[in-house]
């Protein structure tokens, strides 16, 4: 029987997080390991993602072909790197949320005055 190493591939993971990437990591035929609070009520300490050490250079691989699609906060959970125009997405994503709440304030002040 061999014994098999496995070293950090992700650490700092939100549950989500890390059921996802484990979802990622089976699919494609490598054996993981989950150590932290997963599924625990008080979810306190830090949620990494093992790989054999052998395995370890592949597994980033895979990660940086499917980190296109997330945000810079994600990518950074993962260690890989950022985007330049984060502040261009965020601002856009601020002039929204007040303008929903502006909305929401509108809407209960006329029905305030119509229901007297």
């Amino acid at each position: 029987m061999t014994h098999l190493s496995l070293v950090p591939l992700a650490t700092g993971l939100t549950p989500f997080e890390a059921k996802v990437l484990t979802a990622r990591l089976g699919s494609e035929g490598f054996i993981w390991q989950v150590r932290g609070a997963m599924d625990s009520v008080y979810p306190v300490g830090n949620i990494e993602v093992l790989v054999p050490a052998s395995e370890v250079v592949d597994a980033r691989g895979l990660l940086v072909v499917s980190s296109e699609g997330y945000d810079d906060e994600s990518a950074a959970y993962f260690g890989m790197g950022a985007h330049d125009d984060v502040g261009q997405t965020r601002g856009a994503s601020w002039w929204v949320g007040a303008l929903a709440i502006s909305a929401a304030v509108t809407f209960f002040c006329v029905r305030l005055l119509a229901f007297g």
